[in-house]
């Protein structure tokens, strides 16, 4: 249930599409009353933040602090117990066409546990992954 409410949800709630329900409100506020300076000032503050987060580069700005929250341990560590994948590196569908594996631009995942797993063989490999999609194939990563 809470699965099929986050896919309903999360694509309203998203920061860009909220700024366009704002932009598209604001001009329809417009047109209900021209005159009103709070409508324009709500349009052009809308319109102003769709520019500025598709031409500079906030989105990476606010990334970079949570991407670079948690450091590779120097030295390695000794001895590793098992190596966890997180899905997202694979494109199920595309996959399953093509008879192969289809990487996306998360492929690192899959370099790093096999440069992981040569560094220590012992270490048991877990791959992690589902099918994310509301409707669709049965089709998943691990």
């Amino acid at each position: 249930m809470w699965f099929t409410i986050s896919k309903l949800v999360a694509p309203v709630l998203a920061p860009a599409n909220l700024l366009l329900g704002l932009l598209v409100a604001s001009a329809a506020w417009i047109l209900w009353r021209p005159r009103s300076r709070a409508a324009r000032r709500l349009a052009a503050l809308a319109g102003a933040a769709t520019v500025a987060l598709a031409v500079l580069p906030i989105p990476d700005l606010l990334l970079r602090p949570l991407e670079g929250r948690f450091a590779r341990p120097v030295p390695p560590p000794a001895d590793v117990a098992g190596i966890v994948v997180l899905g997202g590196a694979v494109q199920p569908e595309m996959s399953a066409m093509r008879g192969e594996v289809a990487l996306n631009r998360a492929a690192e995942r899959m370099t790093e546990a096999v440069a992981l797993s040569r560094r220590y063989p012992q270490a048991r490999l877990v791959f992690t992954g589902a099918n994310a999609a509301l409707l669709g194939s049965a089709n998943t990563e691990a």
